[in-house]
């Protein structure tokens, strides 16, 4: 049980956020146009930490990731906010 754990984590390790970002999108309950929108709202996020290992996004670099986009309205911050809480869940 114990080496299941440790291959897990290295697993988990190894994905990047592009690849979560993927998956996450491609979920077949969410209609194209959620896919659409999360794709959208990822894209910034994707460019700046997209071939970083999830593991190794720390969360103050998403805090200050949010701080440079500070030119979207406060209803896109908010919906941008979400799509990074919801893809990291």
């Amino acid at each position: 049980m114990l080496l299941f754990f440790y291959l897990l984590k290295k697993i988990i390790a190894m994905i990047i956020l592009d690849e979560l970002a993927d998956e996450f999108i491609g979920r077949t309950e969410l209609v194209k146009r959620s896919k659409e929108v999360y794709s959208s709202l990822l894209k910034p996020l994707r460019e700046e930490f997209g071939s970083i290992a999830v593991i190794n996004i720390q969360k103050t670099a998403i805090v200050q990731h949010l701080k440079k986009i500070n030119d979207l309205s406060y209803i896109t911050q908010n919906n941008y906010s979400t799509a990074i809480i919801a893809l990291f869940n």
